[in-house]
């Protein structure tokens, strides 16, 4: 009976043991950066990529080693977009889920527009930025300093949500999980 006992426990805890020979689980690369395809726009979508603007016109990225960056590029691509000017709200929640920035921008189709009225209690009219016509769609572009800030200053590792809407049309936003690390390597 005793026999019985210490062979239960024994068939217990060596049940987590591996043979020798066993090679385990696969190990998990040290960097993985999943991309975002570069596909038409048929619903607004968010596309991200470090310091160099002109590669949001390919595959935006999820994972960004924010010591070794500037800033993020971010791209709001929405189908259509109303004439005059859009107001888009983009909001950065850090990874335990408080707000941790909000920029508030206004975009035009027409290049002839380069300020629009005060708004959100300014007492000074806003620069226009420039909407990006991109396949089947525009592309509404927005940069976030990361050089030098509290992102570097004071970072914070994980996963980071970005959301951004367009004012008048909040059915129209996007969100996109993006994981700021700290790791060099």
């Amino acid at each position: 009976m005793r026999l019985r006992g210490v062979l239960g426990v024994v068939l217990l805890l060596g049940g987590g043991c591996r043979n020798s020979t066993d090679p385990g689980p696969a190990p998990v690369p040290a960097q993985t950066e999943p991309a975002q395809p570069a596909a038409p726009v048929n619903m607004p979508s968010l596309k991200i990529v470090a310091d160099d603007p002109r590669m949001l016109s390919g595959p935006g990225s999820t994972l960004f080693k924010v010591m070794t960056i500037n800033n993020l590029n971010v791209r709001l691509q929405t189908p259509s977009l109303a004439p005059n000017v859009t107001w888009v709200t983009l909001n950065i929640y850090a990874p335990a889920g408080g707000l941790y920035q909000t920029q508030h921008l206004v975009y035009s189709t027409d290049p002839t527009v380069k300020q629009a009225p005060a708004k959100f209690g300014s007492d000074h009219p806003f620069d226009v930025l420039p909407a990006v016509k991109i396949e089947d769609g525009f592309g509404l572009d927005s940069v976030v300093l990361v050089g030098g800030t509290n992102f570097q200053r004071r970072p914070i590792p994980g996963l980071w949500k970005f959301s951004a809407a367009l004012d008048d049309k909040p059915e129209i936003h996007a969100e996109l999980m993006v994981e700021l690390s700290t790791v060099m390597q």
